[in-house]
């Protein structure tokens, strides 16, 4: 019998101009969005952005344990916070709904019945566990675990007997005969060989009458006229299994883009034990949305300019499969901090205030819009990654009790930290109003007093007044705190070394 290659060729985006470009995200709604997911998405985004077509957001929740609407809400609004939009989905409609996999169960059941129909499908009355011993019993000997079901080539006469006896059958695809291999080009890994015998004869109908995951994205990516579809590299070996599903149903595949893998800085797969893992945990944690949609846009992929700070609009002018690298992606964090600090002193005032000052309440600070709040708000603006870290930069300016670090206790205790403390206190009370003048004033007697200038004479100062070596300008930490507040917290220093 002579065997054949089942080939699906890359037409390549310039051959499918005519027609629209159709891509789609179909996240499991069984959790948080992770960001490798969200990664995938926003390339779909950018792509079919830039090339005018339609992106298509679907749920995949046949999973009905772990599947809940509340997940699937939740993935729809950190979406909407990346910035990304839809044409079609769940919550909007459109001509090839419902975009929901359980709103579309006639659907997979009646194509299922077609395929059955064609003989490219069968009834299979295996039980699992005589799957599982099977695949046991091949191990044990050595042999190709690729199941082949007694029945696949049973007579009809077998198959409406086990029926008549109330057996509920599965419904598998059936690998031809003829096939030798399956061959395709991927827009980014090239072309790819899978042997026909290494292609098992899946599920599609569950005996529940349930799809598979292979058959139920094969089924929607047809009839939804997917053109398109760029996902992880941990889907390539599936990928053989749905060209057939398309080849038994008589359509073209569409084009498929394997994107690699993001790993951890172990290499491994990035998971909880690397930190925050999920959309939402960076957004809570004061990373800026279109900060974490460029750095992830720059994973495996690269503009030509080598520039690495990218508005939305020049992602989507510039975003080219041809640069999407083949090798796995790491996730730098300290790389995504360095860019959230750049987005975050790129923010124009009015946007910074109103996206810090949920920050400053939640970690207890007066939060009110006030002329003060905002000039301790934008001392700190230059000095932060995330709007967590708000907190840390501010207490100084509400915290008078704040220990010293070790580097400023040591600069603190010096004979010549003292004069200057001492210095600072008396001259401070002779001032109504230590407002910035009043402090300038203060200064130029404590240095006339102490002996000590420059940098000797102001580090000493800082650490006095904020128990840290760096830190917001200090006319702004004067004017905050006032006169008493001032002399409280050096003298408790002079205290201290006194004591």
């Amino acid at each position: 019998m002579t065997r054949h290659t089942s080939t699906c060729q890359n037409r390549g985006v310039e051959e499918t101009e005519t027609n629209e470009i159709r891509a789609r995200f179909a996240p499991s709604p069984t959790g948080h969005l992770h960001v490798g997911v969200a990664r995938t998405a926003i390339l779909n985004w950018l792509f079919v952005r830039h090339h005018k077509g339609k992106f298509i957001l679907r749920v995949e929740d046949t999973d009905q344990a772990r599947s809940s609407r509340e997940s699937e809400m939740k993935i729809i609004e950190d979406l909407r916070q990346l910035g990304t939009d839809w044409d079609e989905g769940p919550d909007i409609g459109g001509q090839f709904g419902p975009y929901r996999q359980t709103e579309r169960l006639d659907m997979y059941r009646e194509v299922a019945e077609t395929l059955l129909k064609k003989g490219a499908a069968y009834r299979c009355f295996l039980s699992q566990e005589e799957v599982d011993s099977r695949r046991e019993q091949a191990l044990a000997s050595g042999e190709s675990t690729i199941l082949r079901s007694p029945y696949r080539d049973a007579l009809e006469e077998v198959w409406q007997e086990k029926l008549a006896a109330g057996e509920v059958p599965t419904i598998r695809l059936k690998v031809p005969d003829y096939l030798e291999e399956v061959v395709f080009n991927d827009l980014i890994k090239g072309e790819i060989r899978f042997k026909a015998e290494t292609i098992p004869e899946f599920v599609m109908l569950r005996a529940n009458q349930t799809p598979s995951y292979n058959f139920a994205v094969s089924v929607d990516d047809a009839l939804m006229k997917i053109s398109h579809v760029i996902r992880g590299d941990d889907h390539l070996t599936n990928t053989p299994k749905q060209i057939l599903v398309y080849r038994a149903m008589g359509v073209e595949s569409p084009l498929f883009a394997h994107i690699p893998m993001i790993l951890g800085a172990d290499r491994s797969k990035l998971s909880k034990r690397h930190g925050s893992v999920s959309v939402g945990q960076f957004m809570e944690e004061g990373y800026l949305p279109q900060a974490l949609v460029n750095f992830l846009s720059l994973l495996s992929w690269s503009s030509e300019s080598k520039e690495e700070i990218l508005s939305m609009d020049r992602l989507i002018d510039e975003i080219d499969l041809d640069r999407i690298s083949s090798s796995a992606a790491i996730f730098d964090r300290s790389k995504l901090g360095w860019m959230n600090g750049q987005y975050i002193r790129g923010m124009d005032e009015e946007d910074f205030i109103r996206s810090a000052l949920p920050f400053l309440k939640k970690a207890g600070r007066p939060a009110d819009d006030s002329e003060i709040t905002r000039k301790i708000l934008l001392s700190i603006q230059s000095k932060i990654e995330t709007l967590q870290q708000i907190d840390h930069h501010v207490s100084v300016f509400y915290d008078d009790d704040t220990t010293p670090d070790s580097d400023a206790d040591a600069i603190a205790q010096t004979e010549e930290s003292q004069r200057i403390y001492r210095a600072f206190v008396e001259e401070a009370g002779k001032v109504d109003l230590l407002d910035l003048k009043g402090f300038r004033s203060v200064m130029k007697n404590v240095q006339k007093k102490s002996g000590v200038k420059g940098k000797h004479l102001w580090m000493p100062i800082r650490v006095g007044l904020t128990g840290k070596t760096q830190g917001p300008d200090l006319p702004i930490i004067i004017e905050t705190l006032g006169k008493e507040h001032c002399i409280k917290r050096v003298r408790r220093f002079i205290q201290q070394e006194i004591s």
